[in-house]
């Protein structure tokens, strides 16, 4: 810690520039870090799974589950930009939280829609990149015979249909 004194006012003042170092060395790395999970590759497409189950409950459960995504994307924004102020400071805070926000929003949707439909016993599941073009490929009947299922937990090497 470094000490000035001034003897004409008697004022001592001290600053830590050790600390300073740390606190940029930690905002660096926590952005840099931000930026890197920013980057991340779009999933597949996915499917809601539930043993038993069809295409039609999976959409009935999807429809009343789909007004909690706008919710989650906006409460993961407002707790992104309130943590990258709170660790960070006002103004880099921000433009960190600002810099990922589309990423923060569109996974926070995706995190409010899974929470809910966990409720309802469902899970997602990623389809591989052959049962997505398998399923693009079909007409719309065969179609929703894929994806009845693959919602009911079956896979593209055990499906016997069109």
């Amino acid at each position: 810690m470094n000490k000035t004194v001034n003897s004409k006012h008697g004022s001592v003042s001290s600053t830590d520039v050790p600390a300073r170092k740390w606190r940029l060395k930690g905002a660096v790395l926590l952005s840099a870090s931000l930026l890197v999970g920013c980057a991340a590759v779009e999933p597949l497409p996915s499917v809601p799974t539930k043993t038993g189950s069809t295409v039609f409950e999976a959409r009935q459960s999807l429809e009343f589950c789909a007004p909690q995504g706008p919710k989650g994307a906006k409460a993961a924004v407002t707790s992104s930009y309130i943590a990258s102020m709170i660790f960070l400071g006002i103004l880099p805070g921000a433009i960190i939280a600002a810099s990922g926000e589309d990423h923060t929003r569109s996974q926070g949707a995706l995190n409010a829609v899974d929470d809910c439909l966990e409720k309802q016993g469902f899970e997602r599941r990623e389809l591989t990149a052959q049962e997505a073009a398998a399923i693009k490929q079909r007409d719309r009947y065969a179609r929703e015979m894929l994806l009845s299922h693959l919602v009911a937990g079956g896979t593209l090497a055990d499906y016997q249909g069109p």
